[in-house]
């Protein structure tokens, strides 16, 4: 199995620290300072690292993938980073070897890391299925610099570890207050609950050419069914937020689309916001496209999409799959004395 162009820089990377501390090959802690730099990177100087655009999307995005992850376990990569540095110290090697080989804990790292891309059915191992494996199997040192809570969500705990790491669960981020209060889309979130509340249909489609419209209704009916304001049926409902992730430019992000899809189909209470249909984009049906599709008519899950009015009418309305199973409900671009939103 390949793996990404990222993996490539985070083991240069490796070498450089095991070198740079006198050890006769690099070790998993090397790996996850690399890791943390990788994370440190500005976006905009990727241009740098690497020829192709392409390639440089696609370093992009798994360092913002990275970054997601490390923030989900409470790590600060800076000061993770430094820690982990002074733990380990200077080895004792005089006559530092190049090329820098591998450790076999590092090797077993990187067979772990394997498993996981195979089991998500993704065609190359990424940055972080490495991150992944590391904090699923963390050293003395690792434990010691970042404490237990950073290891918790280790791959394969739970019956959705796609979800648990990509999802961002709206219902309980509006229990605890940490989203903002959306004023104005009481229609709107109403009818957005009343497909949720119906079994007749898989999916709402939210028709707006604008995502922080879509955005707001789906928070606000997150949060009435977190406050107890919608009907009882919902009461324990999730709306997983999963729409910035799963990006055809991502490294397996269609397989993990398709997988996070059948993990939520295996619970009744979860919901997907799931990436967008813009027209500018999706000018014809696409692969993502076709896989949404076949997960409504399977009824894989229920989910909430996003489509912009032009995608709708070209594209999903003259599809019998998709006017038969799914709700649209057309949003408002601005509400009452409110600015437009693209204002």
């Amino acid at each position: 199995m390949r793996m990404s162009t990222s993996i490539e820089l985070v083991m240069q990377v490796a070498g450089q620290e095991a070198v740079a501390g006198r050890f006769d090959e690099f070790r998993p802690e090397h790996l996850l300072l690399a890791l943390l730099k990788l994370a440190e990177i500005p976006i905009l100087e990727l241009g740098g690292l690497a020829p192709g655009a392409e390639v440089i999307q696609q370093v992009a995005a798994e360092v913002q993938v990275v970054r997601r992850e490390l923030a989900t376990r409470g790590i600060d990569s800076t000061q993770a980073r430094r820690r982990l540095r002074a733990e380990l110290g200077r080895g004792a090697c005089e006559n530092v070897p190049r090329p820098m080989h591998r450790s076999e804990a590092t090797r077993k790292i990187f067979d772990e890391a394997a498993k996981l891309a195979h089991a998500e059915r993704s065609p190359v191992i990424t940055v972080l299925h490495l991150l992944i494996a590391l904090l699923a199997n963390p050293t003395t040192a690792m434990v010691k610099v970042l404490g237990g809570g950073a290891f918790q969500k280790g791959a394969g705990q739970g019956k959705s570890p796609l979800l648990d790491r990509y999802g961002k669960d709206l219902t309980l981020l509006a229990k605890e207050g940490k989203l903002q209060d959306v004023q104005g889309r009481e229609a709107d979130t109403k009818a957005l609950l009343w497909f949720l509340a119906s079994t007749g249909r898989s999916a709402a489609l939210l028709i707006t050419d604008l995502h922080e419209v879509a955005r707001d209704v789906v928070i606000a009916a997150a949060a009435a069914i977190s406050g107890g304001k919608a009907e009882a049926g919902l009461k324990d409902y999730r709306i997983l937020d999963i729409s910035d992730t799963c990006q055809p430019d991502t490294p397996g992000g269609l397989a993990n689309l398709q997988a996070m899809l059948e993990e939520a189909a295996a619970s009744s209470n979860i919901v997907l916001f799931v990436p967008a249909v813009d027209a500018h984009a999706e000018r014809k049906p696409n692969e993502r496209v076709n896989l949404l599709r076949a997960g409504i008519e399977k009824r894989r899950a229920k989910i909430i999409c996003r489509a912009s009015a032009e995608a709708y009418s070209a594209l999903l309305a003259p599809d019998t799959a998709w006017r038969r199973l799914t709700q649209p409900i057309w949003l408002r671009e601005r509400v009452d004395d409110t600015m437009p939103q693209e204002l």
